[in-house]
């Protein structure tokens, strides 16, 4: 990822964090308390209610972009990848997220294809970078996300159909997020990491190369902390 500090830094790239959430009929409720010595029953409505949602946060700016979809798969990932370019218009994009299937094969790899047609690495359209395998706390989406569910928990009392557990969810889709809610999903040090090289386009990073990487390269990681910190100021 350092080979595109210049563009994200003079704003002809932008970068994004993605994935996708999956809200549940029954998210508003984790657990409950009752007298132990009465019987108590509870009535459940398992009418499969779920609603998924992408997700994109800007890591410059903290800005969260939200749309709803039927499901998560290729085509409705290749629907966001639209919305993201129409929103960036000229710009490229830098995409980092997990290793789903459907966020490099099928589908998305036609977009890719189609998108990047003729042009260098460099001047890409599009470009994705995944996660390490099985390593969900590399992305600070997560941590919005599970705001988002809090507040659905929070107002649980009061949501009386499934259409109010997705108003509640879906006040993320208006906060623009610090560089602190970021340090507090992912950790300062970590995040700056993974923003300027862990990440890896041929998915072999593993954990212990993340703490070898900020030993070794502490300007990298400086750099990325730097330049996170003055973004959020001059939005903030």
């Amino acid at each position: 990822m350092i080979q595109h500090k210049d563009r994200i830094a003079s704003g002809d790239m932008i970068v994004y964090f993605v994935d996708e959430c999956h809200v549940l009929g029954d998210t508003a409720v984790g657990y409950g308390w009752a007298p132990s010595d009465q019987r108590v029953t509870v009535l459940v409505n398992n009418n499969h209610d779920r609603q998924t949602y992408f997700g994109a946060l800007q890591m410059l700016t903290g800005e969260f972009v939200l749309a709803e979809y039927p499901t998560a798969n290729g085509d409705t990932t290749v629907a966001f990848m639209h919305r993201l370019r129409k929103k960036h218009p000229g710009k490229q994009l830098l995409i980092l997220w997990d290793n789903v299937s459907y966020h490099y094969q099928g589908d998305m790899k036609e977009f890719l294809l189609d998108v990047n047609a003729f042009l260098e690495p460099d001047a890409w359209s599009v470009t994705c970078m995944r996660f390490a395998p099985y390593a969900s706390e590399q992305n600070p989406i997560e941590h919005v996300w599970q705001i988002g569910k809090q507040y659905v928990r929070a107002l649980f009392h009061s949501l009386r159909t499934f259409s109010d557990i997705k108003g509640a969810f879906e006040r993320i889709k208006d906060m623009r997020f610090t560089f602190g809610d970021l340090v507090v999903s992912s950790g300062l040090r970590h995040l700056s990491a993974i923003m300027f090289g862990v990440v890896s386009d041929d998915n072999q990073m593993e954990h212990r190369e993340t703490t070898q990487l900020i030993r070794e390269r502490p300007n990298l990681i400086r750099f990325g902390t730097e330049l996170a910190e003055e973004a959020f100021q001059k939005v903030g």
